[in-house]
Parts: C-alpha cells; structure tokens; sequence
C-alpha cells in the first residue's frame, strides 16, 4: 500500500497510546500518507481518553451528572468490550504479514485489529463532542468519514476491522440513549411512602 507506514522497530508504548502518531513523524513516510494518518490521531487511545474526559466534566460542570456518569459507564464499558472482542477474534494488524520491509509485531491486544479501536473512539467522541457543541456536527461527521477512510487507506484496518467498530460503537449510543431515557423518565403512578401503595393520578378537579 502507498500510504502503508513501515515501522523498523518495536513501537514504544508511547507510540502505542498515541497511534499512529509516530507514522506522522516518520521520515520516510510521504506527505499525503502523513495527512492521512493525522486525520486519525484525534481517536488515538491517549488522545480520545483526554479529550473524553474533557467533555465528561463538562456535562458535570453543566449540572447534568447523571448525563456525564452514564457518558463514562458507556465508554468504560465499550473499552472493556474492544478489549476483549480483540482477545477472542485475534486478528493481526495488515502490516504484520509485511515481515520483510518491517518488524515483527508483538502478540498483544494493541495489535489486534478487530473491531478497529480508533473507529469506536473517534464515533463515541464524535457524538459526545456533538452533544455538547450542536454546531459542530456537520464538522465531525465530516471527520468521521476521512478517518475512517484513512484507517483502510493507511493499511491500519480493513474494512471489515472499522464495520466492527461501527457496530460496536453505535450498541453503546444505542445503550446510552435507551439508560439515559429509562433513568430520566418521571413515573406515572409513584408509591404513597405512608400506605406503600400505588397512588392513581387525580382527575380534573382533584377527583380520584
């Protein structure tokens, strides 16, 4: 692939926590393969954990805790299950097999590509940015698409490895969503805290 980065050592962990940020930099890599890869580096692990928890506190910091607290149970959660998909599926990362031009690469769970973790990132902080800044939303459905043509472009995932990660990250709005509506929602007939029994609303005109 042209736009493929060919590491020749191990990766650091700083380079793992901020992937690709190191094929940005590269030397050896050309222009349009340094754009493409710095489209994705929003959704890099340590970039999307900062960024996230900027938007999480300020939900806080806008009196909607209970919004910030579901927003961080749902990306804990969806971490958890990257993590674990990448376990049992074992897939490689495409530049694995390119075991002439580059290093071998370790067998752990940033080095496996399915479901992409940069495509559930960067959607989950798409959305959480959208909530909190409506303007921007033409702005990160735009960033999506590049980034996520990028991560084939770039030989980071195959299709199939960012389609994982759309899945996976819409099954935490959807959850999201569906936690925060059923925590919200007022109840129509509350228990009477004397009797313990279920009080029926009033007609008009306080009738029961």
């Amino acid at each position: 692939m042209p736009y493929q980065d060919r590491p020749l050592s191990q990766p650091s962990l700083w380079d793992q926590l901020m992937s690709p940020l190191a094929a940005v930099t590269r030397a050896g890599n050309n222009a349009p393969s340094r754009l493409l890869f710095a489209s994705t580096l929003p959704a890099a692990p340590l970039a999307a954990f900062v960024a996230a928890a900027i938007g999480i506190l300020a939900l806080a910091t806008r009196g909607q805790p209970r919004r910030a607290l579901v927003w961080t149970l749902a990306l804990v959660s969806c971490a958890i299950a990257e993590a674990g998909i990448k376990a049992l599926v074992e897939r490689p990362l495409i530049h694995k097999y390119d075991t002439v031009r580059q290093a071998s690469v370790t067998k752990d769970s940033f080095n496996h590509s399915f479901p992409s973790g940069h495509t559930v990132r960067g959607l989950l902080l798409a959305f959480l940015i959208a909530e909190l800044v409506p303007k921007l939303r033409p702005l990160l459905a735009a960033w999506l698409v590049v980034m996520s043509a990028s991560l084939v472009l770039t030989s980071m995932h195959t299709p199939t490895d960012v389609a994982g990660g759309v899945l996976l990250a819409l099954v935490a709005l959807a959850m999201l969503n569906q936690r925060v509506r059923f925590r919200l929602r007022p109840a129509r007939n509350p228990r009477n805290p004397h009797t313990g029994g279920i009080e029926e609303p009033l007609a008009p005109g306080g009738v029961p």
